[in-house]
């Protein structure tokens, strides 16, 4: 499992036999997460509108603003960022597209950095030649650009099959009714949640 969520990136290597879920190796970086996407957007914004200094209220209002752009632009091209802030005269509107939004996300060593932190995980985890899927997990995971890195890592294209944001709750769901003693009715009797 490739997990990306708000704040923390985690791998798991798990192996499944006879409908039974094993964890073979897991790894990750408390300190990486779609949040860093944000942060970056958060202060694209700031810069293009000349915004600093802020009130605490707009810059929370803001990275709101940015992580609502970051995820409309998985399916589109463009986001409009609009917001009234209260430490300005006016209301601040800029637009983000996915080529601008790649760009501040990889600038100076930022995306290269963060994708080293990312292969590194991986790497400690398992071999990625033995990897036979690979399975999205967490919001941040719907990024084309985290798509692409997972698929470049891994050599394979991620499985996208499965709600990411829903993986973990339904694992965990699997996992209480086991250890509530529940029969697994011909389905998986174990599940690993990160």
């Amino acid at each position: 499992m490739f997990d990306l969520g708000g704040g923390t990136f985690d791998i798991s290597i798990l192996k499944l036999s006879k409908g039974v879920f094993e964890v073979i190796a897991t790894n990750g970086d408390a300190a990486l997460g779609g949040d860093d996407w944000d942060q970056r957007v958060f202060c694209w914004i700031v810069e293009e509108a000349k915004l600093a200094p802020l009130a605490p209220r707009d810059m929370r209002l803001l990275l709101v603003k940015a992580r609502e752009a970051k995820e409309y632009l998985t399916g589109h091209a463009e986001a409009r960022i609009s917001a009234r802030l209260s430490s300005a005269a006016s209301s601040s509107t800029s637009t983000l597209d996915t080529e601008t939004f790649c760009r501040i996300t990889a600038a100076p060593g930022a995306e290269d950095a963060r994708r080293r932190r990312a292969r590194r995980c991986a790497t400690r985890a398992w071999r990625s030649e033995e990897v036979k899927g690979v399975v999205m997990v967490g919001g941040a995971t719907r990024m084309p650009q985290i798509q692409r890195a997972a698929a470049e890592f891994f050599r394979r294209d991620p499985l996208n099959n499965l709600d990411p944001d829903k993986v973990v709750a339904l694992g965990a769901a699997m996992q209480a009714n086991v250890l509530a003693g529940n029969k697994p009715h011909g389905r998986a009797t174990g599940c690993c949640s990160t």
